[in-house]
C-alpha cells in the first residue's frame, strides 16, 4: 500500500505503531518518530509556515514510500541491504533506540 499524500503518510506509520505495541518490536520507534515529524510538517503546511507547502509535502511522501515499502518487504521478503541492516538492528539489545533512529533516518536520504 503506497502512500501518495501526506495524510496517507500519517496513517500508515500509525498502522505499524499499532501492530507492534503489544509485541514491543523496536521497529515501531522509527515509525513513531516519523509519524510525529510528518504530523508537524502537515501542520506547518496548513498554517502556511513554509514558503511553498507543496514542496515540503513531496520529499516527505517520497521518503515515506521508500520506508513503508522497505517495512513491507522486511515482513514478507528481504529488503535492500541498508534497510535490512537498519531493521535487523532493532533486534539487538546492544543497539540503543537512538542509534536505530539515526540508522533508519540515514538510510532514507538520497537526492529526489
Amino acid at each position: 500500500m503506497a502512500a501518495d499524500t501526506i495524510n496517507e503518510v500519517i496513517q500508515q506509520p500509525e498502522e505499524i505503531i499499532n501492530s507492534v505495541i503489544d509485541t514491543g518490536n523496536r521497529i515501531g520507534y522509527f515509525a513513531a518518530l516519523y509519524h510525529k515529524v510528518t504530523v508537524r510538517v502537515k501542520e506547518g503546511i496548513l498554517n502556511n509556515e513554509f514558503e511553498n507547502g507543496s514542496c515540503m509535502e513531496k520529499p516527505d511522501v517520497v521518503f515515506a514510500k521508500r520506508y513503508l515499502e522497505a517495512v513491507t518487504q522486511y515482513k514478507h521478503e528481504r529488503p535492500s541491504g541498508s534497510w535490512l541492516t537498519a531493521f535487523e538492528g532493532t533486534k539487538k539489545v546492544s543497539v540503543l533506540v537512538l542509534q536505530h533512529l539515526l540508522r533508519v533516518h540515514c538510510m532514507g536520504h538520497s537526492p529526489i
